[in-house]
């Protein structure tokens, strides 16, 4: 099991994307470096997502301009 725990919002632009959640055996460091090291590693999965999420709307919106090509 776990001791510690700590639960990192992903915020890109304003928006929380979702949670990192991190579990430590002992009981969770509250050093500024590591506190720092976990907001970098969510930050950085914030921007992952957002990418993602932009990546699947570049998808559906090219398949729907191919859709609306094919029935002109």
């Amino acid at each position: 099991g776990y001791e510690g725990a700590a639960a990192l919002p992903c915020v890109a632009a304003g928006e929380v994307l979702g949670v990192v959640w991190l579990g430590f055996r002992g009981p969770c460091p509250h050093a500024a470096g590591d506190r720092a090291l976990g907001e970098m590693l969510a930050a950085q999965c914030a921007q992952a997502l957002s990418r993602a999420r932009l990546l699947a709307a570049q998808a559906e919106a090219r398949a729907a301009a191919e859709a609306s090509a094919r029935h002109l």
